[in-house]
């Protein structure tokens, strides 16, 4: 699959237009027209803009076989779920012992999780 097939199958599936692209990137309106009508492949530099503005993997936007969306990185994630920073600054404060016990107790649930999927 093309770049510009790709580009157009996202555009569809997520709602975007063109102008948020160009809006969040900074790539000019006419090379955003070239690159959905397959007129011109886009650079590198200009698919690494795409996809760190949307979070998309830049191979998957090229047309490789990988995952269309890149893993957020825990800093992203941390962004999103603004608890999770005091909740780590909490467990920061705590004696190096206690913290052993919240990991264990952490790692407890996971355990837990994995075994309720397995079901």
């Amino acid at each position: 699959m093309k770049t510009s097939e790709r580009l157009r199958q996202w555009m569809i599936e997520n709602n975007i237009r063109q102008q948020d692209i160009i809006d969040r990137t900074g790539i000019s309106s006419a090379n955003i027209s070239y690159y959905v009508s397959g007129k011109r492949e886009p650079k590198a530099d200009k698919i690494g803009l795409i996809a760190k503005a949307f979070n998309v993997d830049p191979a998957w936007l090229m047309g490789f076989d990988v995952e269309k969306e890149d893993e957020p990185t825990p800093a992203e994630r941390a962004a999103k779920a603004p608890h999770i920073i005091k909740y780590a600054e909490k467990i920061a404060a705590l004696t190096p012992e206690k913290q052993r016990q919240v990991y264990a107790f952490i790692d407890f649930l996971d355990d837990k999780e994995g075994e309720k999927d397995d079901d």
